[in-house]
């Protein structure tokens, strides 16, 4: 009966929380490092200071792909940013040029002409639940 308990305890833990946004990052061109996300609430800090983020999260990479749980995000107009952080360094590592050299991405597959988007580019509303956001990382 003690096993029964602990598995129940282990299945409630994995399970989702009623609130959260899950980004399912596709595209990831190796399994080294991880991929580092960052949720933020308006377009200060956006997409690069993340002290000013409303939440950050490390995925591990399997298959190509990771996922970045936020829980329990606030009902509001969000953006996210996220790096494929190779080297574990904890920066988007760039060449002499200014140019990434490791992977990186934004919700709404949202892009810049000369460098990251606005976050009015990537913004989406969350207002409650479970939102799945699929996203594809850029190199």
């Amino acid at each position: 009966m003690r096993s029964l308990s602990v598995a129940v305890l282990l299945a409630a833990a994995a399970a989702p929380a009623e609130n959260s946004i899950r980004a399912e990052i596709g595209g990831l061109r190796s399994a080294k490092g991880a991929v580092r996300c960052l949720l933020f609430q308006s377009a200060d800090g956006f997409p690069n200071d993340a002290s000013k983020a409303a939440q950050r999260a490390i995925a591990k990479i399997a298959d190509g792909a990771a996922i970045c749980e936020f829980p329990d995000p606030p009902a509001a107009t969000l953006a996210i940013a996220f790096i494929h952080d190779e080297n574990g360094n904890g920066v988007l590592d760039k060449n002499f040029f200014g140019v990434p050299v490791e992977g990186y991405g934004f919700s709404n597959d949202a892009r810049g002409s000369l460098g990251p988007p606005a976050f009015e580019k990537a913004a989406f509303r969350h207002e409650a639940g479970v939102q799945v956001l699929h996203l594809s990382v850029a190199y």
